[in-house]
């Protein structure tokens, strides 16, 4: 709201001769709701490469290198070439920093701090909302089915 409110004094201010008309910044900037990627929990290979995990996250590969060097839990497998070849046990750490990092808002500070606490919490509560996400789902789907 403090931003809408500078935005439209900054409007009034460049107003001059033009007739003011009430307008609220929803129109013209329309919040979007972003959607949550739904990442798969089944893995049907050994290894995956660094651009098959950033499509399943939907994040640039810079990304997940970057969280790579902010967080040393994730290390994956580099072959003779030095291509990193992830595990479905490294994907499962990507998911819990996707988790805190995208979902929840942490800063990458305060995301490392948070799992060094408390890594099973972290867990835990990763899992529990990936759960909640499926019930809410297969509820939609019901709903749609009764309409």
């Amino acid at each position: 709201m403090v931003f809408y409110e500078q935005k439209r004094q900054y409007l009034d201010r460049k107003v001059t001769k033009v007739q003011k008309t009430e307008v609220f910044l929803d129109e013209i900037y329309p919040l979007k709701e972003r959607t949550m990627p739904k990442i798969s929990t089944e893995y049907t290979k050994r290894y995956y490469s660094i651009g098959e995990v950033a499509a399943l996250f939907e994040v640039n590969a810079s990304a997940i290198r970057f969280w790579e060097k902010e967080f040393s839990e994730l290390s994956p497998k580099k072959n003779a070439r030095g291509v990193r070849m992830y595990t479905p046990e490294d994907i499962e750490k990507l998911r819990r920093v996707y988790h805190l990092v995208k979902e929840r808002g942490f800063t990458l500070k305060g995301a490392r701090q948070k799992w060094r606490d408390n890594p099973s919490d972290v867990a835990n509560q990763e899992e529990v909302v990936r759960r909640l996400m499926k019930v809410k789902d297969e509820l939609l789907a019901f709903k749609q089915t009764l309409d």
